[in-house]
């Protein structure tokens, strides 16, 4: 529900996930791959092993190898490693057209789901209509409405609620005409998600009880453990903690002895942390958000990181464990960061089958030398015995020499960092030329985490026009301060080929220009940094500003009255809503208005004695408090305010915020 803000699960389906093999081969790799009924995820993982590693000797055919990397993909995905199984599926794509079409919608299928559970929604927009398109081309029915039942649940992930809802009526319809009931429960469950998050909870109660109706005779507990959970969810909204409690408990009991199940689990500990918090059971809620945090990391569930790190780090201020509170928070904004490379899926696939093979060889070489081991044993024992004497011998000179390479490689990089600095603060604008502009008018509260930072200030005059921006690029140090010069670079790129400047054509443009030198043509992957901004055209005749924003918004004060200017909700860089444009707004000003942009690092930092992030409520009602001060005296005053909320604890990020006095 959005008013309580408690999760809920939307279910997607893969299409298929067990078929007919297609193999007709005698090859040894196809006799390696025949597992025996009743063998469990993780065995079915080894055999497919066992079958990639013969294939590599034997050279097979292109739809053997689709077939053993298919099954190596369901075996993973079977046993949680969500990675691992996107890794195996995106191999399959060099295979497809060794198979017929059903199977490749079903590819596209799990793929498009993986990235769902993971929050990578553009690559399941990218895969969930291709494997429409195959349906609907085939005729399939029950396929077609499994990928329409995919697409609303990413266009509900995305807000676009009216559409999510035909897409699921689409699907419901398609299921009643073939009477697959598994894809009717599906199709009920995400209706009712729907109207949860609509906050119609008689519907989505009604929605449930269909979906629970259906699913009983099924006997699928993992399906049944979501319908109950999400029951749960809306009898918690509605004021009814034992009702809720109920349902959470059984979704409990169904899921915690069954295996391969863990984003479920994480998601159902998930639940009940949160009934606990609302419920005032501080302790439990702890507990069962450490058990979601558990469960999330193992299996690279950032959705669910990020929600119950959030909440653990907040009931840790309460309980005054502030040091708990601050660690949980760092790894809050990890997982809010978190970059969602596909060739670190692949290399993470390589450095295991690697393992695997090491050790298949290990073991072999072991049993070869079982043999001989006790005869071995004593000639070792005397040859460690001379070499720990030589080793005795030499420390002490190695240990000098060590010495004096550890301190000519801290000056290297004591002097990497400092040019690194210095060229950093060459690329930002000079104090000569923004004192020539604004004169005493304007300050700038610049606290870099580190010695170079990923935030900037930036601000050029164009006739009538002073263009300005304060932007917070993705990371700190060394990452932040390279994507910040890629930024400040292109927006003096931009500015010298327009005449007129329009603060949401600045934007897509630099949008443009980020996406492509982070992403050339003929690279692999698809880099997502970027940066959140704030742009403030000012025209100083009509005395009017444009501004547009990228995730941060600019304030102006006038007479301690405050007016937020909005920022559009997304970033500058790879993004979902890549195509959509930025908005700019517009506002006229008075002489000795204020106005302030200001990159996310102030609000964000934690407490000492409040045990909690400074925010924005705070940071509004403090520079309408100082509005009438001089800028100088301002950035005295917040560096004061900074400096007192912090206390003992470390600073949490770059921190920049730049005021100016209009006139």
């Amino acid at each position: 529900m959005k008013r309580s803000g408690i999760h809920i699960v939307i279910f997607l389906w893969a299409g298929c996930t067990a078929f007919a093999s297609g193999w007709e081969s005698d090859s040894a790799a196809y006799a390696a791959y025949r597992p025996e009924g009743g063998r469990g995820p993780a065995e079915a993982l080894a055999d497919a092993e066992k079958a990639l590693k013969i294939a590599g000797k034997e050279n097979p055919g292109k739809a053997e190898m689709f077939d053993i990397y298919e099954r190596l993909a369901l075996a993973a995905y079977e046993t949680g490693n969500y990675d691992l199984a996107m890794s195996y599926f995106l191999e399959t794509l060099d295979y497809l057209s060794s198979v017929e079409e059903g199977r490749q919608a079903v590819v596209y299928n799990h793929i498009g789901n993986i990235a769902f559970r993971q929050g990578k929604y553009d690559i399941a927009m990218e895969y969930f209509p291709k494997a429409l398109q195959i349906r609907e081309k085939m005729n399939d029915i029950d396929g077609e409405a499994s990928a329409c039942l995919n697409i609303g649940s990413v266009l509900q992930r995305d807000g676009k609620y009216e559409q999510a809802e035909a897409q699921y009526k689409r699907s419901l319809s398609l299921y009643e005409k073939t009477g697959y009931q598994r894809g009717q429960v599906d199709c009920y469950n995400n209706l009712g998600a729907l109207a949860a998050e609509l906050e119609r909870p008689e519907e989505a109660l009604e929605y449930y009880r269909l979906s629970g109706e259906k699913c009983l005779p099924m006997k699928l507990p993992e399906l049944l453990a979501d319908v109950y959970n999400n029951t749960g969810t809306i009898y918690h909204y509605m004021n009814e903690p034992d009702s809720a409690e109920h349902y959470y408990r059984k979704a409990l009991a169904l899921l915690q002895p069954l295996s391969g199940v863990r984003q479920r689990l994480a998601e159902s500990y998930c639940y009940f942390g949160q009934f606990f918090e609302e419920t005032n059971r501080k302790d439990s809620a702890i507990s069962y958000y450490s058990k979601a945090i558990d469960e999330g990391q193992a299996v690279n569930l950032p959705d669910v990181l990020q929600r119950a790190l959030e909440k653990r780090s907040r009931l840790h201020v309460e309980k005054k464990r502030y040091q708990n509170a601050y660690e949980d928070y760092v790894r809050y904004k990890a997982a809010s960061d978190l970059l969602n490379d596909p060739e670190r899926t692949r290399h993470f696939t390589e450095q295991y089958m690697q393992y695997l093979f090491d050790k298949v060889h290990q073991e072999q070489l072991s049993r070869n030398r079982i043999q001989g081991i006790f005869n071995i044993a004593l000639i070792v024992i005397l040859v460690l015995t001379g070499v720990l004497l030589f080793v005795l011998f030499r420390s002490n000179r190695r240990k000098a020499r060590d010495n004096r390479l550890l301190a000519e490689q801290k000056r290297e990089i004591t002097e990497s960092i400092e040019c690194a600095e210095n060229i950093q603060k060459a690329t930002l604008p000079a104090a000569d030329y923004m004192n020539r502009i604004w004169r005493d008018r304007y300050f700038i509260f610049y606290k870099p985490l580190k010695t170079v930072s990923g935030d900037f200030y930036w601000m050029m005059r164009k006739g009538r026009y002073i263009v300005v921006a304060v932007a917070d690029c993705t990371g700190h140090g060394v990452q932040g301060a390279f994507v910040s010069m890629l930024g400040i670079s292109s927006l003096n790129k931009i500015m010298g080929n327009i005449d007129i400047p329009d603060a949401a054509g600045i934007l897509n443009r630099l949008r443009t220009e980020i996406v492509h030198l982070l992403n050339p043509e003929g690279t692999d992957g698809r880099r997502r940094e970027g940066m959140d901004i704030a742009l403030a055209v000012i025209d100083e005749e009509q005395r009017e500003i444009e501004f547009a924003g990228a995730n941060n918004p600019l304030y102006l004060i006038r007479r301690h009255e405050l007016l937020k200017m909005e920022a559009s909700h997304m970033p500058v860089g790879l993004h979902e809503h890549i195509d959509v444009s930025f908005v700019a707004t517009k506002t006229h000003y008075l002489p000795d208005d204020m106005i302030y942009l200001f990159s996310d690092g102030f609000i964000d930092q934690f407490g000492e004695t409040a045990g909690k992030r400074y925010l924005s409520g705070r940071l509004k009602k403090f520079l309408a408090s100082i509005d009438h001060m001089t800028p100088a005296q301002q950035a005295d005053m917040l560096e004061r305010e900074h400096l007192a909320w912090k206390g003992n604890l470390q600073q949490t990020d770059d921190i920049l915020v730049m005021g100016i006095r209009l006139t």
